[in-house]
């Protein structure tokens, strides 16, 4: 994965490898030319390009012709899904032109960072984190080779990443005084992470939604790891304590006992049954 500034790429000077034609939000079959999980994606009218490291890419045509969009499904056993897919292309040009990262307010803050680390923001713009970067709904959070960062959400919510990953703040609502709306999401692309779970999980362990391509992470006021693999590589979930739910389209797996890890390959495959 290419540590890209904002909309920044350099398609000028790669291949076309391959094209797709969107049929509607039938999710889409992707060959084996690129790694989507690591590479950038950008739009192009209602295309979806997506830009391996060396340049060379990848277009889906009038991918954002409908709304919502396709599910990508990659060669080996991983699931993008639309919304994912839509942050990861960055803001149309009609949000891009009537928004920016001050309209809204912030979700957590960085701490212990070092290396590289870029935050794409939802209104188009990027940055470069460092310890006290602000966080905000919709970022884009990538790390390269020696990048790490831990998060604190505005709940106590601890989140952490590790070099070669990348993630999505899909959304995050908390109100002390009325908790009936709060709610947290999560979609884990790419490398290595720590959860620890905070205060909306605590209200309610189900307004907590951990996304990977592989299948979905179900909390239980929870510590756990990850670490989500390249194509056709193993990913790994381990729980440090309370519980975790493990599911996908080929089934699910409860952990409840500390040190306990499943391995999931596909998200049409069930997880492994949990070990230690």
């Amino acid at each position: 994965m290419s540590v890209l500034k904002g909309s920044e790429t350099n398609e000028s000077a790669g291949v076309l490898l391959e094209e797709y034609t969107a049929n509607g939000n039938q999710a889409i079959q992707l060959g084996s030319e690129l790694k989507p999980l690591v590479a950038d994606f950008s739009r192009d009218g209602v295309d979806l390009h997506i830009q391996g490291d060396n340049g060379d890419f990848s277009v889906v045509k009038d991918y954002f012709s409908t709304y919502p969009g396709a599910d990508l499904l990659t060669e080996g056993g991983a699931k993008i899904t639309a919304d994912v897919v839509s942050r990861l292309a960055g803001p149309g040009p009609v949000a891009q032109s009537t928004s920016s990262q001050t309209d809204v307010s912030p979700i957590g803050q960085i701490s212990g960072a070092s290396g590289e680390i870029v935050i794409k923001h939802a209104d188009g713009t990027s940055e470069n984190a460092v310890d006290g970067t602000f966080v905000y709904k919709g970022d884009i959070l990538e790390t390269g080779g020696d990048g790490n960062f831990d998060i604190i959400f505005i709940d106590d919510t601890k989140f952490s990443m590790g070099p070669g990953g990348r993630a999505v703040l899909d959304d995050l609502i908390y109100n002390t005084e009325d908790t009936a709306n709060n709610g947290m999401g999560i979609s884990l692309l790419q490398g290595v992470f720590s959860f620890v779970s905070g205060n909306i999980a605590k209200d309610d362990h189900d307004s907590v939604s951990i996304k990977t391509p592989v299948g979905t992470i179900g909390i239980r006021g929870t510590a756990w790891s990850g670490k989500i693999a390249q194509l056709g590589e193993e990913s790994l979930f381990t729980l440090f304590s309370g519980a975790i739910v493990v599911a996908n389209e080929g089934g699910s797996e409860l952990l409840t006992i500390a040190q306990q890890s499943v391995i999931v390959t596909s998200f049409s495959i069930p997880p492994s049954k949990p070990f230690v």
